[in-house]
């Protein structure tokens, strides 16, 4: 069980990141929400490109 929380934290990190991070607002941020939630760390090195502060 202990194993599991860090697991499933690696694999939501890009999904909790964009959820509480400043670097988008409103329609984007949920859009990159399900573009991390659906593709995980494939579409998460793209948000931290195209969304510099």
């Amino acid at each position: 069980m202990l194993r599991l929380i860090p697991i499933l934290l690696f694999i939501l990190w890009p999904f909790i990141h964009v959820l509480f991070s400043s670097r988008v607002e409103g329609d984007a941020k949920y859009g990159w929400a399900i573009l991390t939630l659906l593709f995980s760390w494939f579409a998460y090195p793209f948000f931290l490109i195209k969304t510099k502060k």
